[in-house]
Order: structure tokens, then sequence, then C-alpha cells
């Protein structure tokens, strides 16, 4: 039964993402989940898409770890590249999940409140920390691999990796 209800759950979350990339006009979206270190659910249809999205701005002048932290900190982070025309907005989701805006140049008018509603539907979809849900433990350094309470489950190198050629 638990595994039909997650089933349900990640399909319709992959509708909301394609819902949310069309309505904010963004180039993709997806929910990437840092106990795994993958994504979890995109706009496109396969992750490889999503990265190569990523792949083909080369223009990425950014500081990740300031980005990290800010998401980290504040549950949110925006930056655009160097040349302007590029822009990834993260919000993070139960210290655990990651939902990712990349669009061409700034988000079009109106989307900071269409993503703030996506991840309130996200947030009801989404195990929270604690919760594994269907997914299998992250296997990390501690017993039952769950983060305590105070430390983030969002590995800092999570993004980096996906930019870096």
């Amino acid at each position: 039964m638990r595994w039909k209800a997650s089933l349900m759950s990640l399909q319709e979350i992959k509708s909301l993402l394609v819902a949310l990339k069309a309505g904010i006009e963004a180039e993709a979206v997806a929910v990437f989940d840092a106990r795994r270190g993958d994504l979890h659910a995109s706009s496109e249809a396969t992750s490889a898409t999503f990265w190569n999205a990523f792949g083909t701005s080369v223009c990425w002048d950014v500081d990740w770890g300031d980005w990290d932290r800010r998401l980290l900190t504040s549950m949110r982070s925006l930056v655009s590249c160097g040349c302007g025309n590029h822009s990834v907005e993260a919000r993070l989701i139960h210290g655990r999940w990651v939902l990712l805006v990349l669009a061409d140049g700034p988000l079009v008018t109106g989307a900071e409140s269409v993503v703030s509603h996506a991840v309130r539907i996200l947030t009801r979809l989404l195990p929270a920390r604690g919760e594994g849900g269907a997914l299998p433990p992250s296997g990390g350094g501690r017993a039952g691999g769950a983060a305590s309470p105070v430390e983030p489950e969002l590995p800092a190198w999570w993004i980096r990796r996906r930019t870096v050629s």
C-alpha cells in the first residue's frame, strides 16, 4: 500500500513540476533529493535532460558555496549567471528536498508567488525529515542514516558536482 501511495505522490509531483515550468516559463524544474544525492522528479523526460539544461549554460560564474549557505540558512537561494541570461532558484523543503527552477533570464513577474505555492504543495507530497516513506535510508555515517535535528541533510557539493565540466 505504501508503494502505491509513493507512486501516486511521484506522479502528482511530476505533474506539478510540468505545470510550474509552463506557468512561469522556466527552462526546467526539478526536485532534488539531497539524502540520495540525485533527482527525485523533473519536468523533463529524463534527469539527464534536466542536468543538460545546466550544462548548456557555460556562464555560471557563481560562488556555489555561498549559494549553498544561503539555501541552508534561509531555505531559499536565487542566483543569476555571469551573462544575466540564466537564473536558478532553489527552495529547501523539509531539510532534504530542493526545488530547483532554472530559467532563461530572470523569472517572469509573479513567479515568486507561484513557486511559493508549489513549495506548499510539495511540502504535503514529500516525506518530512525523519519520514523515509518508500525511500531507502541514506546509509550515512550515523545509525539509521538520519541527520540530527540541527544538521542539514543537504550536502554542499550537490550542485557543483553537476556543473563542473
